[in-house]
């Protein structure tokens, strides 16, 4: 087509698209829409609480964390062993035990759950599940 300038055509849908990529990042990092500490530790607690009631209603998933531990053993830095011998300490010391640890509300509980062995027990539809209705519950709150 005579006059059409390609170059320019694409540079202004660059353009365009970048500006509205900007604007998604900077109402991203907002402070209406960023996560507190607090927030993401509330939200550990409540996955914690849903994995134990998890494995509460099938202990055999208890298995899952003592895997899960061996196989962190390995590969985790040298800076998380500490939690995964407390991990391994609970865990020997019974599924009530570390349940009741998983689920505690204070400020140790907070930084153990931070190298939590219990990934493997809720299923990715499940976690998603519950993301999903985390993040609505934090939209009704207004946060």
């Amino acid at each position: 087509m005579p006059g059409l300038d390609v170059g320019a055509a694409l540079a202004a849908k660059s353009a365009s698209w970048l500006s509205h990529f900007k604007r998604k990042a900077v109402k991203l990092l907002d402070s209406a829409y960023m996560r507190t500490h607090q927030e993401i530790d509330a939200r550990s607690l409540a996955l914690h609480r849903l994995i134990a009631d998890k494995i509460r209603r099938d202990p055999r998933l208890f298995g899952n964390v003592k895997e899960t531990l061996s196989r962190w053993r390995a590969s985790v830095c040298i800076s998380s062993q500490p939690y995964l011998d407390e991990w391994d300490r609970l865990v020997s010391q019974g599924m009530e035990v570390c349940l009741s640890a998983a689920e505690e509300d204070s400020p140790h509980a907070t930084a153990l759950r931070q190298s939590s062995p219990f990934s493997a027990v809720l299923t990715h539809r499940e976690r998603f599940a519950f993301l999903k209705a985390w993040s609505r519950s934090d939209e009704t709150q207004g946060t």
